[in-house]
């Protein structure tokens, strides 16, 4: 058993010193939930993948989020709101926020573990390493960037492995038509 489709997307937007405070579902203050931005683009996510209309994007059929810690809410706020769409008979039974964001084989080891559509959403500096914890994994930019909020990672399988691809969300203004480039090297 593992997954057909992996799609890997960070957390929204965060809370900006002296600018956009953070918030809790609630309302209440709070530095490590999201900001209002963040909450939006939450709640458009839930379109975006309950009723994919953007390419290589299919209806997942688990989620994961990285667990909350002392640093961040932010990745099961994120998701939250799709999976109470998706399934809101059981609640969301198919939502996993139990691995520690800096554990990479964890996540990829659950995650090998499902079967069908796959969403992953993580801290932005985890991701990278996340996927290269997946048996036989595609090269992915090796960075991601710090204010780019808008893209999804999406990695088909293939019988010797992942084919990996990337689409922007284009759900916010100021969301970037445009994928993470790969690092260039240098020659040496």
């Amino acid at each position: 058993m593992s997954p057909t489709r992996i799609m890997i997307i960070r957390h929204a937007e965060k809370p900006v010193p002296d600018r956009a405070p953070g918030f809790t579902a609630d309302g209440s203050p709070d530095l490590r939930s999201l900001s209002e931005t963040g909450w939006e683009r939450a709640r458009r996510l839930v379109g975006f993948f309950a009723q994919p209309s953007a390419r290589h994007i299919e209806r997942p059929d688990v989620v994961f989020a990285a667990a909350a810690d002392e640093g961040s809410k932010r990745p099961a706020q994120t998701v939250i709101p799709l999976a109470q769409a998706l399934w809101p008979e059981s609640g969301p039974q198919p939502f996993n926020a139990t691995i520690a964001k800096d554990d990479a084989q964890a996540l990829a080891d659950a995650v090998m573990r499902e079967s069908g559509v796959v969403l992953v959403c993580w801290e932005h500096k985890a991701i990278p390493g996340a996927v290269a914890a997946l048996p036989n994994a595609p090269a992915t930019p090796e960075a991601w960037p710090g204010d780019r909020f808008d893209v999804v990672w999406i990695l088909k399988r293939k019988p010797d492995g992942w084919e990996f691809r990337q689409t922007p969300q284009m759900l916010m203004p100021g969301d970037q038509n445009a994928v993470i480039p790969f690092a260039r090297r240098a020659d040496p």
